[in-house]
């Protein structure tokens, strides 16, 4: 059994990750769905399907797709702000991120992970990617630079915003 003491099977659990994660599916339209079909899942326990997959299972799958990121000659990498509302000794308010790191666009092995972080600072792309050793094309925020021994470049749609924002200010 994935999940002692549930009633998911290995393969309903598939179902549940794919509709969620590949599919975009809210969990109240699986759960809509799922009562269609005759199985009737509350959007709780499918909440809990999904966490229970990752801290049981995922992180397994997330682990080694880190190794062979890190393996790859070039990662992008950039951070967004992101809220959580029910975040242990957290404000609802508070702001936290989530760094995206991607392989090259030609890579064999194309690969996306992100990384939740309740801050913004350098630490957090030095311990994701520790001693990487490639190319590091960012957005050019400090943190990123601080990784060493990592070749950083720019990324063109970044700069391309200060050239735009250079016309619309030559305007006045």
């Amino acid at each position: 059994q994935p999940l002692p003491g549930s009633i998911a099977t290995a393969s309903t659990l598939a179902f549940a990750l794919v509709h969620k994660y590949v599919d975009g599916t809210p969990l109240y339209r699986l759960a809509q769905a799922f009562e269609r079909a005759g199985v009737p899942v509350s959007r709780g326990a499918l909440g809990h399907w999904v966490i229970g997959s990752s801290e049981k299972h995922l992180h397994r799958i997330y682990d080694a797709l880190k190794l062979r990121l890190r393996s790859q000659t070039l990662i992008h990498g950039d951070e967004t702000t992101v809220q959580v509302l029910k975040e242990m000794d957290r404000a609802a308010a508070s702001t936290s991120y989530m760094w995206a790191y991607r392989s090259g666009h030609d890579s064999d092995e194309p690969i996306v992970l992100l990384d939740y972080q309740p801050g913004r600072g350098q630490v957090h792309p030095q311990t994701f990617l520790g001693d990487y050793r490639g190319i590091v094309m960012s957005d050019g925020y400090s943190a990123w630079r601080t990784l060493e021994g990592a070749t950083h470049l720019g990324c063109m749609a970044h700069s391309r915003r200060r050239f735009v924002d250079a016309l619309k200010a030559r305007k006045k």
